[in-house]
């Protein structure tokens, strides 16, 4: 009878259980095609609260992961490459700015003329992330009361502007969906190869429908234990019903102690970046650094 019980509690749990908890849960749900799935990173490996990328080593497993979403993204319209990115997630809090800002900047890290534009006109973030100034940006742009040269800031990475929200508007889902405004999104492609827009969340807004329809593609960011099943099949849904070509899916916060997905950190551990079993961490060239033991002839 326990056992019993036992059994029917943890398949009680699993059916009650709304969260995604391991990548192939996010691929399973979704159907998109993985363009990357980023390492979870705490406080103690992460110089700032913004991003590691720019700042850590080249061969560090977050770099790769962003050099992989960028690979990948290129290629996702079968060879022709999308020019107006924008990300996005299903709800707040899956790190969609933090993804957006390091998309920027690892297609500018490929010596691309790149513009990271905050189209997030409710809770704007990349004045913050960019340490830049949000006193003027896009609404200015697309009233007409400022140009380009006026409100573009550049960033502390190379070859990578901001161009933030500028003051908000009463209604952000109408002043995106006039006809100004997509023609100012349009025009950034004159002056940058890539334009990457930090959106807001798809639940909850309506205005992921008119911004979707302002870019070439959207990548849909999923945090692993963040956002419930229904709220990611939701925003999918949106996303289809106004038109969304669909790149694919980020996902996000992956802990490396899953048993290595498809061998992913496993990779990573060759450059020096996965703590060893024995005598300390491995090298950049897949040595473990720390004593050795030697071999008694």
């Amino acid at each position: 009878v326990g056992l019993i019980c036992g059994i029917l509690a943890g398949l009680t749990a699993n059916y009650l259980d709304n969260r995604l908890h391991r990548p192939t849960d996010a691929e399973n749900l979704t159907g998109l095609a993985t363009l990357s799935l980023i390492p979870e990173v705490t406080a103690s490996n992460e110089p700032d609260n913004n991003l590691v990328v720019g700042r850590a080593d080249p061969s560090h497993a977050y770099l790769e992961a962003f050099r992989m979403l960028r690979n990948n993204l290129l290629l996702a319209k079968g060879g022709q490459a999308p020019r107006i990115i924008a990300i996005t997630s299903s709800v707040m809090g899956e790190g969609k700015s933090t993804i957006a800002l390091n998309t920027a900047i690892s297609l500018a890290m490929d010596r691309k003329k790149v513009i990271l534009v905050d189209v997030d006109l409710r809770r704007p973030t990349v004045h913050t992330k960019a340490r830049v100034s949000r006193d003027f940006g896009l609404t200015n742009l697309i009233q007409g009361s400022m140009n380009l040269e006026q409100v573009v800031q550049p960033t502390q990475w190379e070859n990578l502007s901001a161009l933030t929200s500028g003051p908000l508007p009463p209604n952000p889902a109408e002043f995106l969906n006039a006809p100004e405004s997509a023609a100012t999104i349009t025009s950034l492609l004159e002056h940058y190869d890539y334009v990457v827009l930090d959106c807001p969340p798809c639940i909850g807004l309506s205005d992921m429908q008119v911004i979707s329809r302002l870019s070439d593609g959207v990548s849909l960011v999923t945090a692993l234990e963040r956002a419930t099943k229904q709220e990611i099949t939701g925003a999918l849904r949106m996303l289809r019903q106004s038109g969304a070509t669909l790149l694919g899916g980020i996902i996000n916060r992956v802990k490396p102690d899953r048993g290595g997905y498809y061998g992913y950190y496993g990779y990573y551990g060759y450059y020096g970046y996965e703590e060893g079993s024995e005598g300390g961490s491995t090298n950049g060239h897949g040595k473990k650094n720390g004593k050795s033991k030697s071999k008694k002839n």
